[in-house]
């Protein structure tokens, strides 16, 4: 199998300094995201790939102010949570919807303060 770190260096280019980390992929496996960062100053950016539509991976950069602190796919794998810690020591967790061909901008889900870890719920039958 590839491992991470082959996965993710074949999509994107990153400093020597910086490594990645927390791949994760949805549920259908068509969609995977992952940290990228400075692990001595535990600053991490992160990105996602679509491998549903593109011949070539792209990363694309999860938006919002700070440096990632947590993320997971939601069970149905059509949806990404993610929380990102700003200088201050907010957290806000961010929902990126992926359902549809061309995502939207990502959803801010809390008001304000420091959310820990951010994810779905399944639903019940």
């Amino acid at each position: 199998g590839v491992g991470p770190t082959q996965l993710t260096q074949h999509v994107d280019k990153v400093p020597s300094n910086f490594q990645f980390s927390n791949l994760q992929f949805n549920k259908q496996s068509d969609i995977f995201a992952y940290f990228k960062g400075d692990s001595a100053e535990r600053t991490y950016d992160a990105a996602y790939v679509d491998l549903r539509k593109m011949a070539t991976p792209k990363p694309i950069p999860l938006a919002g102010d700070g440096t990632m602190s947590t993320m997971s796919f939601d069970p149905d794998g059509t949806g990404l949570y993610y929380v990102k810690q700003r200088a201050n020591g907010a957290r806000d967790c961010y929902y990126l919807d992926l359902s549809h061909p061309v995502a939207k901008a990502p959803v801010k889900v809390n008001r304000k303060g420091r959310v820990a870890t951010c994810q779905a719920q399944p639903l019940g039958e």
